[in-house]
């Protein structure tokens, strides 16, 4: 068991042992949640880290991967979005109702 301070902003720091543990040694992210009035901690697993272990032909670079992923996520996050809204945020209708991300 460890003391630790909570900072004014609501932060703390996790002891070296436990990052260790659970894999923080790198900048990562985590889940926070409270059960029973307890905090629980829990790393994250960035999508490619698991790479190769899936077995497929298709030869995908990291970055097709993460793009793809990014564009399923705008495309999930603006379902019910109306159109003006949209093209303001600069989505390109590629078809009817159907828009495409702005390119970076």
């Amino acid at each position: 068991m460890y003391t630790v301070t909570i900072t004014s902003q609501g932060q703390i720091s996790i002891p070296a042992k436990f990052r260790r543990e659970l894999g923080f040694e790198k900048t990562r992210r985590a889940v926070v949640t409270k059960e029973s009035g307890k905090l629980i901690i829990e790393p994250i697993k960035d999508f490619l880290e698991l790479g190769g272990s899936l077995k497929t032909k298709i030869k995908v670079s990291p970055k097709q991967i993460r793009e793809g992923f990014e564009n399923y996520l705008a495309e999930e996050g603006m379902k019910g979005l109306p159109r003006e809204t949209l093209r303001e945020l600069g989505f390109k209708e590629i078809a009817p109702n159907v828009f495409a991300p702005p390119k970076k």
